[in-house]
């Protein structure tokens, strides 16, 4: 019989290699493609999984509004989420765009701190967030990650019926 664990993880395989959900008492605490230490590996039947699912099967551009909740940060951060959330699949934003939609002019910096603290990536879509100048800038899961992520929603965005 196997032992109820209050921490637990779950992944799916991607093209992009495997994609991991860690539970807390069986609410989503984090998606990483680093496979976590000190947790066990549980199905959990959860929608995050379902949803990780068809996106990266292309049948999916964006999550269901509340899928994921952030809690404990700054009223900054979650409008800093609540407006990249906003960003349409295979499209990028800046950081100082971002900055400027949030009333944060000059807070580019400060965009950029909060997307390498955010423990919902794809769901709350990081990777669609570049420099000013064009360049990808940084991404707590990795640049080949996402470039990857870009690419693959760049490849997609021209299948308007799913």
């Amino acid at each position: 019989m196997q032992k109820n664990y209050k921490h637990y993880y779950d992944f799916i395989t991607t093209q992009l290699g495997r994609v991991f959900c860690i539970f807390s008492d069986g609410v989503i605490g984090e998606i990483t493609f680093t496979e976590p230490e000190g947790v066990i590996y549980r199905e959990s039947g959860s929608a995050v999984i379902s949803e990780l699912k068809d996106y990266f099967h292309g049948l999916r551009k964006e999550f269901t509004p509340g899928l994921v909740h952030v809690s404990g940060i700054t009223p900054f951060r979650k409008s800093v989420y609540e407006e990249l959330l906003k960003v349409p699949f295979g499209e990028v934003v800046t950081y100082k765009e971002l900055a400027l939609r949030v009333g944060k002019p000059g807070g580019a910096r400060a965009v950029g701190q909060a997307m390498s603290v955010n423990p919902f990536p794809i769901v709350i879509p990081c990777h669609r967030v570049i420099a000013s100048d064009g360049k990808l800038g940084g991404y707590s899961e990795g640049i080949y990650i996402k470039i990857k992520l870009l690419e693959f929603e760049k490849s997609r965005k021209k299948y308007q019926n799913y």
